[in-house]
C-alpha cells in the first residue's frame, strides 16, 4: 500500500511538470511569433527610412549640381518593368564631365518600402511618365509641390509617410514624419525665405 502511495504522488507531480512544460513551451512559441513580427516590422522600418534618405540625398545633389554648373537636372522615377519597384535617378540636360559622369550616371538601388510616390498639388502640364522633381534655369524654375513617400496609398494606421517641401526655389531638402499642408510649404509668407535664397544666389552667380 505504501509503495502505491509514493508511486501515485510521483506519478502526480510528473503530470503537473508535463503540464507547465507545455505552457512554457506555448508562452515561448507565442513569444517567439510576436518578437519575430516585431523584428520583421523594425526591418522593414529600416528599409524604407534608408529609401527615404537615399531619395533626400538624390533630391539634395540634384539641386548642388544645378547650381554648381548652372544646368538643367531631374531626378526622375518610374515604376520598373517587372513591377517590383521604383527605378530613379538624375537626368542631366547637359553633357556631365567625364570625372563625375561615371558616379552620377550609375545604376541606383531601386526603391521597393516605398510603395507610393505623389506629388501635391499634381504638376500642370506634366506628361511624364512617372514623377519629375525640376531642378531648372539656376533655381528660377524648379518643381513647386509637397513630395509624398509612403509604404500605403492613404495616411492610415500602419502605414509610414514622410514628406519633403518642394517651395520652387533653392532651399534646404528634409524629410518630416507631418503631413505638410500647401500653407506650410508652399505660402506666400515664405518670401523671407525666397529672398534670402534669391540673395544667396546673386552672391554664388557674382563669386
Amino acid at each position: 500500500m505504501q509503495r502505491m502511495i509514493i508511486f501515485t504522488n510521483i506519478s502526480h507531480k510528473l503530470h503537473i511538470t508535463l503540464i507547465e512544460l507545455l505552457i512554457v513551451l506555448t508562452l515561448l512559441v507565442m513569444g517567439g511569433g510576436f518578437l519575430g513580427v516585431q523584428i520583421r516590422k523594425a526591418l522593414q522600418e529600416q528599409r524604407y527610412r534608408n529609401e527615404v534618405n537615399l531619395v533626400v540625398d538624390q533630391l539634395r545633389l540634384a539641386q548642388d549640381l544645378m547650381l554648381i554648373f548652372d544646368g538643367d537636372v531631374h531626378w526622375r522615377v518610374v515604376t520598373n518593368a517587372d513591377d517590383t519597384g521604383f527605378d530613379h535617378g538624375l537626368v542631366f540636360d547637359y553633357p556631365m564631365p567625364n570625372q563625375w559622369a561615371e558616379q552620377l550616371q550609375r545604376p541606383l538601388t531601386k526603391l521597393t518600402t516605398i510603395h507610393y510616390i505623389s506629388f501635391y498639388p499634381p504638376p500642370l502640364n506634366d506628361d511624364s511618365d512617372g514623377v519629375d522633381v525640376k531642378f531648372l534655369s539656376g533655381g528660377a524654375s524648379m518643381s513647386r509641390a509637397i513630395l509624398r513617400l509612403s509604404t500605403g496609398k492613404s495616411d492610415t494606421p500602419g502605414v509610414l509617410s514622410r514628406y519633403i517641401c518642394l517651395p520652387g526655389t533653392p532651399c534646404p531638402i528634409v524629410s518630416t514624419s507631418e503631413q505638410l499642408t500647401e500653407d506650410d510649404c508652399l505660402s506666400e509668407t515664405t518670401g523671407f525665405n525666397i529672398q534670402l535664397t534669391q540673395r544667396t544666389l546673386e552672391e554664388l552667380h557674382a563669386a
